[in-house]
């Protein structure tokens, strides 16, 4: 009789564990399909107002071009080209200044932020530049960096690096301040040396300000690009976005900022699924 009912409560825990974990899945893929939904009710409803502001002619295309002619101006920029290149080598040439710049700014950052984090001294040196580099706009870097380095690819490269990589030092030093110190006591206790203190306390602790922190620098690295391209650059897309507003074609400036917002949004979108995967422990 006693081995019946362990057997009977064991068949009703597996049960209730296996019921829980597939209605848990179920409701997080309902969510999902409800968030889905919801941002393509929204995105057709921007395209329907949209397209009934501007039907029948009462709005200036020059001021507000309709959806439909903004889709023409995307095909012959994809298919014909903007001043001697296609929309794909604008996009591409603008996607690869972001990556040289963004991909140093954040490893570069993330190492600094823990070696000040680890060394008084380093804190001590670097901690003021950093509040120095912070609140200065990008814009102001341009004429500067033009003089130093000419108007070729280095100086909007640099203007990226110098300008994401206070925000990157940042959070990596308020991830790694945010362990807990009962964790780092407990790990001690435990006969952990100082790496694999390291390893398993300190980086997962530190890893979802230093997520949230690269979000923000790249979003900061969209307006380094454009501003840079604005001024001193013959392709790109933020030089398609000037070239056209000075030219009054707002149909490609339309065209350039959808390219912009659409990377942009793909872009942060990879960076999620990384937290997602990396931090996935984070709000449980």
């Amino acid at each position: 009789m006693e081995q019946q009912s362990l057997r009977m409560k064991i068949s009703s825990f597996i049960k209730y564990h296996l019921y829980f974990r597939i209605d848990a899945n179920s409701i997080a893929k309902n969510q999902a399909g409800r968030s889905w939904k919801m941002k393509l009710a929204v995105f057709l409803f921007i395209i329907m107002a949209w397209s009934f502001i501007t039907i029948g002619g009462n709005i200036s295309p020059v001021i507000l071009p309709s959806p439909a002619k903004v889709a023409h101006t995307f095909w012959n920029l994809l298919t014909v080209g903007y001043q001697n290149n296609t929309l794909g080598q604008h996009v591409l040439i603008s996607v690869m200044r972001i990556l040289v710049g963004f991909l140093a700014a954040a490893v570069t950052g993330i190492l600094l932020g823990f070696a000040m984090s680890a060394n008084r001294f380093l804190m001590n040196i670097f901690d003021p530049i950093i509040q120095l580099l912070t609140p200065i706009p990008p814009l102001i870097y341009i004429p500067l960096l033009q003089v130093w380095f000419g108007i070729g690819e280095l100086p909007k490269i640099l203007l990226i690096y110098i300008c994401t990589l206070p925000f990157v030092v940042i959070g990596s030093i308020s991830g790694v301040q945010s362990s807990k110190e009962s964790m780092i006591r407990m790990s001690q206790s435990f006969g952990a040396n100082p790496i694999q203190i390291f390893r398993y306390v300190v980086v997962p602790s530190a890893l979802p300000e230093i997520i949230t922190s690269l979000r923000l620098s790249l979003g900061r690295s969209w307006t380094c690009v454009v501003a840079a391209e604005m001024i001193a650059a013959s392709s790109g897309l933020g030089w398609i976005g000037n070239m056209a507003g000075l030219q009054l074609q707002t149909d490609v400036v339309f065209v350039a900022v959808l390219c912009i917002a659409m990377l942009g949004l793909i872009m942060d979108t990879f960076l999620r699924w990384l937290q997602r995967r990396w931090v996935y422990w984070e709000g449980k």
